[in-house]
């Protein structure tokens, strides 16, 4: 398989659970959830280093996980610096355990 349909494949597995999960929590709270567990799953994958890597990484986790909606929401929030400090900080924790975890695979 190319790398290009790899990312894609994983684009079309991603971005519907992203929306799926971000519309079952209520808003902010869906995207932070959505980031928190696409940074653990994503150290998972860089310390496992899998063959399916650009498909999970760069497809599914690319996809599923979201930069752009998380600006949104921080630039639209009463409380910007709290909803910053709860995407970064437990996130930049849970990609160190998922890359411990993925390296113990």
């Amino acid at each position: 398989m190319s790398p290009e349909l790899a990312v894609a494949l994983g684009g079309a597995v991603g971005a519907p659970a992203r929306y799926l999960l971000d519309q079952a929590v209520p808003r902010p709270y869906g995207v932070v959830l959505v980031n928190l567990l696409g940074s653990l799953l994503a150290g998972v994958v860089a310390g496992a280093a899998p063959p399916a890597a650009l498909f999970l990484a760069v497809g599914v986790l690319g996809s599923f996980t979201t930069a752009s909606t998380l600006a949104w929401d921080v630039l639209d929030a009463e409380r910007p610096a709290r909803l910053l400090t709860l995407h970064l900080v437990p996130g930049l924790a849970l990609a160190a355990v998922g890359f411990a975890t993925g390296r113990a695979l």
